[in-house]
């Protein structure tokens, strides 16, 4: 059995962590009784399981000089050749915020946004993206920067992270819950005697999560959450889906839908050895097919977003001294990760159109805010991808990078010319 690492968005299998499946099986029977809120009293290979474990690590000089607690969120999937557990670990306290949306990654345009959003009173700002992409963390961050006047309480399943002034709540829920979880109704019932200005609901996922976060932005109070939804606009639809049901008659009244924000995590080049798109052909020694292909890549670059290539970087993923990882060698060039985003604050017209359920025109009116160019900071109207080739014509993202988040620049060129097509 192999015992993989998710690492800076990158699933590695390294052969040191192959172990017979006898005491992988062995080890995870011991690790389950460590565990709670595991419907079974043994870890049972053959059913789907869930658990989470909590541990105390001891201080370590290099990476923790304090020590640290982490929580592992166990979840165990029956396959056909036997079991896989995965164990997302989540480092909890205060401490693991990193200090600003900035450092994260995010613009000087999306810090002005998110000042002026803060410092008004009600309606829903809501993070997405998938599962990893650190919409959470960034949340957390958002509500450290909250006036301190305000009262923020907090409903999660479970508390990850600490946040300053909040009073925060762990509702454990049932993953299949149907609306009859007592203790996450009686909580909802008791925040409208608390008093509170702000509402930290740590997901909308179904029904009853959907219910309080309406009622709280219906009664003026603010409301901050995270969803799964694959863009900003794409909120709007999940909220509205039959799984959630929050009626669009909500969703298009006026202030509402305050801020919907969709993110993602992106390798960032190694600044020492990331090359330019000639010095990686000349340096990899390309010739003929593949210089070819390596110079036609580029050309669509140029030919989409009208940015010389040499404003670009590649990654080298052979590395060098300043970002080798030991036993790591798929995360050689990289140096860390950074958030690419896109960013909606639904105007009058906007509401009007989620109102009417017209979700293609949404989209097309957010897009014609585009002021046509990709070498800006100016992110209106622009998709996180878009935003990610901004940052990559810093240097700071190989484009190749971005093609495996979103989507190939050749079906972004399809899209153009299909649009194009239409339009004549």
């Amino acid at each position: 059995s192999q015992v993989c690492f998710k690492i800076g968005g990158r699933y590695i299998r390294p052969r040191q962590y192959r172990i017979s499946t006898q005491n992988m099986i062995h080890m995870l029977g011991i690790a389950w009784q460590l565990s709670t809120g595991g419907a079974q009293a043994q870890f049972d290979t053959l059913t789907e399981q869930q658990a989470q474990i909590e541990l105390n690590l001891p201080p370590n000089k290099t990476t923790r000089p304090n020590g640290a607690r982490i929580r592992l969120r166990w979840s165990g999937m029956s396959n056909d050749k036997g079991t896989v557990v995965t164990m997302r670990i989540q480092r909890l306290g205060e401490n693991t915020l990193v200090k600003s949306l900035e450092e994260a990654g995010y613009l000087d345009t999306h810090m002005d946004i998110f000042r002026r959003v803060i410092n008004s009173e009600g309606g829903i700002v809501c993070f997405s993206g998938v599962v990893g992409s650190g919409k959470s963390t960034s949340l957390a961050r958002l509500l450290t920067m909250l006036p301190s006047h305000l009262k923020i309480q907090s409903i999660e399943d479970p508390v990850e992270l600490e946040i300053p002034n909040a009073y925060q709540k762990t509702i454990a829920r049932d993953l299949t819950s149907t609306g009859t979880d007592k203790a996450f109704l009686s909580a909802a019932r008791a925040l409208f005697r608390s008093a509170l200005d702000v509402l930290y609901l740590g997901e909308v996922r179904d029904v009853e999560t959907g219910n309080i976060a309406r009622q709280v932005a219906e009664s003026g109070h603010s409301v901050y959450t995270t969803t799964h939804a694959r863009s900003a606009l794409g909120i709007v639809d999940r909220f509205a889906s039959p799984q959630i049901g929050i009626p669009r008659t909500v969703l298009g009244a006026p202030d509402i839908l305050k801020l919907l924000i969709y993110q993602a995590l992106l390798p960032v080049n190694c600044p020492y050895c990331s090359k330019s798109p000639d010095d990686f052909a000349r340096e990899k020694g390309l010739k003929g097919v593949d210089l070819d292909r390596h110079q036609r890549y580029f050309d669509r670059l140029e030919r989409l977003y009208n940015v010389d290539r040499s404003r670009f970087r590649l990654r080298d993923e052979n590395g060098c001294p300043h970002c080798i990882k030991e036993g790591l060698p798929e995360l050689n060039g990289f140096n860390g990760r950074t958030v690419v985003c896109e960013m909606v604050e639904p105007d009058e017209t906007m509401t009007e159109l989620i109102l009417e359920g017209k979700s293609l025109a949404l989209q097309q009116y957010w897009r014609s805010m585009v002021d046509g160019r990709y070498d800006t900071p100016n992110m209106t109207g622009k998709t996180a991808m878009e935003c990610a080739v901004y940052k990559a014509t810093l240097g700071q993202i190989d484009p190749r990078e971005i093609e495996m988040r979103f989507m190939s620049y050749e079906t972004v060129e399809n899209k153009l010319k299909a649009t194009a097509h239409g339009k004549s």
